[in-house]
């Protein structure tokens, strides 16, 4: 599935949208040592368990002004942001911080081999840039992850706007998100390959 951003904001969002592409991509994540790094974040802030739900590439070729946002409204929600395409030169990519009572806005540029995970309530947003005319753009991945459960899931799955993993109706989606862990703080066997052997008819009832 493919989308289009706002006039000011020339963007676009090339994202799964079937359980078939999605564990494709998820796939590719295992494969590549993704494990850990759900491990290392878990730990790292005290979490019971991650689930990756919405993964999504986005190009972008031109944008105004930095749009702030938060993608968690601090909860233990995490986007985690990687670059798979800049342009050499180029100013900051994304602006950090938040437009609180007092705003504050911290230019941000990525890091080949490094992702960018933010979170909580922090907020960003991506940075003003031209590309047009030169044939160019910048793209980066980005995963979204969170730590659901009960008490959690319902309030997050009426929040959501973006199109979720997996390509759920609402009320199966907060099933699916209780049922599909990548990451379980105990329990070893859990993974993202053990979560790809899960039939819809595996996504139960846990509410």
């Amino acid at each position: 599935m493919c989308s289009l951003s706002p006039p000011n904001l020339l963007q676009s969002y090339i994202t799964p949208d079937d359980n078939g592409s999605n564990d494709a991509f998820m796939e590719q994540l295992a494969r590549a040592g993704f494990d850990e790094v759900l491990a290392g974040i878990g730990e790292h802030f005290g979490l019971e368990s991650l689930s990756c739900f919405y993964v999504t590439y986005i190009a972008v070729r031109h944008c105004v002004q930095a749009y702030m946002h938060s993608d968690s409204d601090d909860t233990h929600i995490f986007n985690l942001i990687l670059p798979v395409h800049q342009v050499e030169g180029s100013d900051p990519e994304l602006v950090l911080g938040a437009d609180h009572d007092v705003p504050f806005h911290v230019p941000y540029r990525y890091e080949r081999q490094a992702g960018i995970l933010v979170g909580k309530d922090g907020q960003h947003g991506t940075a003003p840039v031209d590309y047009r005319g030169t044939g160019d753009m910048r793209m980066v991945a980005s995963i979204y992850m969170g730590d659901f459960n009960k008490s959690n899931v319902g309030s997050y799955v009426r929040d959501w706007q973006d199109p979720p993993y997996p390509n759920y109706e609402r009320g199966q989606l907060a099933k699916a998100l209780l049922t599909r862990k990548h990451w379980v703080r105990d329990d070893p066997s859990v993974n993202i390959t053990s979560a790809l052997y899960l039939s819809d008819s595996d996504v139960t009832d846990v509410l």
